[in-house]
């Protein structure tokens, strides 16, 4: 499981980056090059053939894969098994995965039932 650090640390790295969208783009016969749209500013670039061309395409895909992988593991972090005022679970969001102190011994606990 990732930390918050580990997460926080991802996001200033993607934050970092030039931005996106990315692409690919055929440098010569045998090198591709990753670049900035619409700037067409080179990020980097590689192989054009075998597995450096396929690094070259997750490399461009990651600038927008990596912002909404992060989104949605927040989202899913605040989705949460919640008590309720009578103690009956239910899902529910909380500020935090960690909203309420225990709630990972808690789900343990459901999981167990």
């Amino acid at each position: 499981m990732l930390t918050k650090e580990e997460l926080a640390t991802i996001r200033e790295r993607a934050e970092r980056a030039t931005p996106g969208p990315w692409k690919t783009s055929q440098h010569d016969q045998y090198s591709l090059d990753i670049v900035s749209v619409p700037e067409q500013e080179v990020i980097c670039w590689t192989d054009s053939f075998g597995q450096g061309a396929r690094d070259g395409y997750f490399i461009a895909e990651a600038r927008e894969d990596i912002p909404k992988l992060l989104a949605e593991v927040e989202r899913l972090r605040r989705l949460v098994w919640v008590m309720n005022d009578e103690g009956e679970y239910r899902f529910g969001y909380a500020e935090w995965y960690d909203f309420h102190e225990g709630v990972n011994e808690r789900l343990e606990g459901m999981r167990n039932e």
